[in-house]
């Protein structure tokens, strides 16, 4: 399991997000966020809290592990 980037995280979250057809109000409704925050994630203007991004993770089908500090 690799560690991804910020960047990384909002772009899979796009391209997930496009890939099953969903509009950005698609994903907000299903996610419980307004249609104006969604494009913000998306360009990385913005990086949501946790509870929130474990939601819009879990709505596209990804998994996020927390592992032990190194």
């Amino acid at each position: 399991m690799r560690q991804r980037s910020r960047t990384e995280i909002t772009d899979m979250i796009k391209r997930e997000r496009v890939k099953k057809g969903w509009t950005q109000q698609d994903l907000a409704n299903r996610s419980g966020n307004t249609r104006a925050h969604i494009p913000n994630i998306e360009t990385g203007k913005f990086f949501p809290e946790y509870e929130n991004l474990l939601r819009i993770l879990n709505v596209l089908g990804f998994k996020m592990y927390i592992t032990g500090g190194q």
